[in-house]
């Protein structure tokens, strides 16, 4: 869902696609998906392999009420968050430099889990810094 929701666009001037977003059902957020990546196979048919683990769930013809009413809790927790302001620019650069999945992945696994495996979420922008100082000597462009 949040993979869906982070290819949305918010127009500065259009009407809020969160505020829509949250006045739907449940059964109308899961028709919404599927309509969503229906027309994104179409813009981007060679996304569709690789982004099937992604919106499997949604190739179920039958989903159970309470498959529906998590998709809706996932939605409206998201957009009440502010995932639009983040990820819904239209510019593609800016759409292009957020990085939502290790952050939710960050929130979404417990300090004692972290901690145990040793995996601690470091902002791409300090990445790449470390990356740069570690082989500033030793890099060259497209490594």
């Amino acid at each position: 869902m949040i993979a869906s929701l982070a290819v949305l666009e918010q127009p500065e001037d259009g009407p809020d696609v969160s505020t829509r977003l949250l006045g739907f059902s449940p059964e109308q957020l899961v028709t919404h998906y599927r309509s969503l990546w229906a027309l994104l196979w179409l813009i981007r048919p060679e996304l569709a392999d690789w982004a099937r683990p992604v919106r499997s769930w949604l190739e179920q013809s039958d989903l159970s009420r309470e498959r529906m009413d998590s998709v809706h809790a996932v939605t409206q927790a998201a957009l009440k968050a502010g995932l639009l302001d983040v990820t819904g620019s239209v510019d593609p650069y800016r759409r292009s430099r957020v990085d939502v999945f290790s952050v939710l992945l960050t929130e979404l696994r417990s300090v004692g889990a972290s901690r145990a495996i040793g995996e601690f979420h470091t902002p791409p922008d300090a990445a790449d810094l470390m990356a740069r100082l570690t082989l500033q000597d030793e890099s060259r462009p497209g490594q």
